[in-house]
């Protein structure tokens, strides 16, 4: 978070999306079939109490925040209760400990309200402690019902605990379940997408596929802005290995919307996950004569050329985004990729932006990363190796597949064989399209050869 703006809206999308401040829900729900957090409502962005307690709590003034978030809370009846608020807030320092002592704390104060179990069940599915998760909703869902409040919010607050429960048995794959939580949702809110997406993904787990996209159709006949029916089914496949009705029902969405940017940038970047580059070569192109301001568009475009080594052209479409949007992390990112393989001007502009991007989003793993790959392209392996172990310790010990290529060149180069084909190995497992991957299957056949048994000479 660079200002206190940014403060202020890290702040309220968390209580948007774990708390529900508003009763209203967003009429333009994203196609995400397996996180609570596109079910809430907006609300709640333009409350001083809140940005500044956020500010407080920044150099653990609780007292002081608690008392603003009381504030806040008596003159905005429809919060819930400060110490779920402040939870919020704990929750964006990336203090957990201390959210969840404050949410138990609100348990204790305020055994009634299901505002505190909504949040502690929020906090279990990020840290994918579903059977807590589950207590957590079942719970508020229990508590919702005898909420002293207008049925509106009241009917609100069920809702997101029944989304809690459904995204919990959709997390154990139990699609029935799932199912049936979603349906009491859309019997009584026939038109939320968001639902709908819920809802059209467990039909097409349990291989109702007709059904699915009958639900898919009905979510985009509420929102046209939602990606068509026949992609979303697509990205359905494609999630579960099938390739061949990936591909099916990914010509039919562009079939059914040729003139559709979501569409094609949905069939560019699925042939790209593909590795079929000429159909994502052709789909980004579409793209762009459908919208060629789109950044986006122009995302996918320079990504294409970057898998493919075009390296002047991926730089030239993050450039273009660039320029527009300065602070764009993954463009910056992206476009000290493509620079780096260029000439010598060219690979200095590519350390200029990798370590700019370092210093403002300085806990990003990608960030350091690409460091540490710009440098290692400029011979400075030393530094190069700190970076990727800096990148390693910002993912907690998780790597990108990219960042694990990475350091199998490193350990390679260092003569650590092991260490490095246990990289590899890692990365080329990873079911993600990755910008290396060509270059790791190639280390991994060299560091095979040095596995073969050494013949004996000649006597």
């Amino acid at each position: 978070m660079q200002s206190c703006s940014a403060g202020r809206v890290a702040v309220t999308a968390f209580v948007v999306a774990v708390l529900a401040l508003s009763p209203r829900p967003s009429p333009a729900q994203p196609p995400v079939a397996d996180t609570l957090k596109q079910a809430a409502p907006r609300g709640g962005a333009e409350i001083p109490e809140i940005e500044e307690a956020f500010q407080r709590l920044r150099s653990l003034d609780v007292d002081r925040a608690k008392s603003l978030l009381d504030t806040a809370v008596k003159a905005h009846p429809e919060l819930p209760p400060s110490r779920v608020l402040m939870a919020a807030c704990f929750v964006q320092l990336n203090m957990s400990a201390m959210a969840r002592q404050q949410l138990e704390l609100a348990v204790q104060e305020m055994p009634a309200d299901p505002a505190p179990y909504l949040a502690l069940g929020e906090l279990a599915l990020q840290g994918r402690r579903w059977t807590e998760a589950d207590l957590c909703f079942q719970r508020a869902s229990e508590l919702a019902g005898k909420l002293k409040v207008d049925a509106q919010r009241r009917g609100m607050t069920l809702q997101q605990a029944l989304f809690g429960e459904a995204v919990v048995a959709e997390a154990r794959s139990d699609w029935p379940t799932a199912q049936k939580r979603i349906e009491e949702i859309v019997a009584k809110d026939p038109k939320n997408v968001t639902a709908l997406q819920h809802y059209a993904r467990a039909l097409f787990q349990q291989k109702r596929v007709t059904a699915a996209l009958e639900k898919l159709r009905a979510a985009r006949a509420v929102n046209e802005k939602l990606l068509t029916p026949e992609a979303v089914l697509a990205d359905f496949y494609h999630q579960e290995g099938d390739k061949a009705n990936a591909g099916k029902w990914m010509k039919a969405a562009i079939e059914a919307a040729p003139d559709d940017l979501s569409t094609r940038l949905a069939a560019a970047e699925w042939a790209m996950a593909t590795y079929q580059f000429p159909m994502a070569e052709k789909q980004a192109s579409a793209a762009l004569k459908l919208d060629p301001a789109s950044q986006e568009a122009q995302m996918v475009a320079g990504l294409i050329a970057l898998y493919q080594k075009d390296y002047a052209q991926a730089a030239a479409f993050f450039q273009k985004i660039v320029d527009q949007s300065p602070s764009n992390f993954q463009a910056i990112n992206n476009l000290a990729l493509a620079l780096v393989h260029q000439g010598p001007a060219d690979k200095k502009r590519a350390l200029e932006y990798a370590q700019m991007n370092a210093q403002r989003a300085s806990n990003h793993p990608d960030a350091f990363a690409t460091v540490g790959w710009v440098l290692y392209q400029l011979g400075r392996s030393a530094e190069a190796e700190a970076a990727f172990r800096k990148a390693l310790d910002l993912g907690k010990g998780q790597s990108s597949a990219d960042l694990a290529y990475y350091l199998a060149r490193i350990a390679t180069d260092r003569k650590r064989y092991d260490e490095a084909r246990k990289a590899l190995d890692a990365a080329l497992r990873s079911p993600q399209p990755f910008i290396q991957r060509p270059a790791a299957e190639q280390l991994a056949e060299e560091l095979k050869k040095l596995d073969l048994p050494r013949k004996e000479p000649v006597k």
